[in-house]
């Protein structure tokens, strides 16, 4: 899958598909049990004529070629780990950018609400600072 498909433009930033981050993360699992099924395929198939000389060299090639896979196998097992790592990674940014909004807007509101009270609060305080004023004239309320 191409990186951009992985990535989703947006503003100026980017938003990351860990959805399909996660669905790689199985793909290179199973390569890696794959490639790893392969190393421990490779046998030397036993005595190869005279003197075993052809038999060493097939066992020396079959040994590198085992320990290739082998690494590479655990090179692979490192990626898929590494990859897993930036999914929970991007996800706890994610979720900490959401909840900090979420906190903002709820502020807003909260702070919107407590604005009303107060414009009230302040309406009944100078209806009762009229009438106070008011009756002090020795008026009637």
């Amino acid at each position: 899958m191409a990186l951009g498909r992985l990535l989703t433009a947006m503003g100026t930033g980017y938003t990351v598909d860990t959805a399909s981050l996660a669905t790689r993360i199985g793909e290179l699992r199973a390569v890696a049990d794959s490639v790893a099924n392969a190393a421990t395929a490779i046998e030397c198939p036993g005595q190869l004529g005279p003197d075993g000389i052809v038999e060493a060299a097939l066992r020396n090639v079959t040994g590198q070629w085992r320990d290739g896979l082998s690494e590479m196998s655990d090179k692979i097992s490192t990626m898929a780990d590494k990859v897993d790592g930036s999914v929970t990674g991007y996800e706890a940014v994610e979720q900490a950018g959401a909840d900090a909004m979420h906190q903002l807007a709820e502020g807003k509101v909260a702070e919107g609400q407590l604005n009303i009270v107060r414009g009230a609060a302040a309406v009944q305080l100078a209806q009762q600072d009229a009438l106070a004023n008011q009756i002090s004239r020795g008026g009637r309320p």
